[in-house]
């Protein structure tokens, strides 16, 4: 847990450094697969997935769980 929030958190601040705002989630892609994060209110939703799934259907079904999750928390 403290990894994905960490993983959130400088992905936030190099995207600020850049001069950009609302960071949508932070991809890690490799070898064998990603590793996608993205905050939901205060907690962070992460999927990890083998390189065979298609990255944009990846990043649309965890923009959606964030997004009910978000809006399910007090």
């Amino acid at each position: 847990a403290a990894a994905s929030s960490a993983i959130c958190g400088l992905g936030e601040t190099a995207y600020k450094q850049l001069g950009k705002d609302g960071l949508e989630a932070v991809v890690l892609w490799g070898e064998d697969g990603y590793v996608v994060a993205r905050r939901a209110g205060e907690c962070v939703v992460v999927a990890v997935a083998n390189r065979h799934v298609k990255l944009g259907l990846l990043l649309l079904w965890v923009k959606k769980l964030a997004e009910r999750i978000a809006n399910e928390l007090p």
